[in-house]
């Protein structure tokens, strides 16, 4: 019987990942002070559906960013 063991090493920029967990977090709290608004019977308004897709289009930026990160250690998968 033959076995194989593959090994992967990951090298990862500790103030990048700092960062993004930084960033995140403060999507996060944008988020649940959103749902804290609706769920206290506020009314919707510009301001809140402007920080709403403001808080999509960050998280898209954020998840572009991790996957170009990522994309050294998976053999440089192209991303969209």
């Amino acid at each position: 019987m033959k076995v194989s063991l593959i090994v992967k090493v990951v090298v990862a920029d500790m103030n990048d990942l700092r960062k993004l967990v930084s960033e995140y977090g403060k999507i996060g709290s944008n988020l649940n002070q959103i749902a804290k608004h609706f769920n206290s019977g506020g009314s919707q308004s510009r301001a809140i559906e402007n920080e709403i897709h403001q808080c999509i289009t960050d998280l898209f930026l954020l998840r572009k960013e991790v996957l170009k990160l990522a994309g050294g250690m998976n053999g440089n998968r192209k991303t969209h």
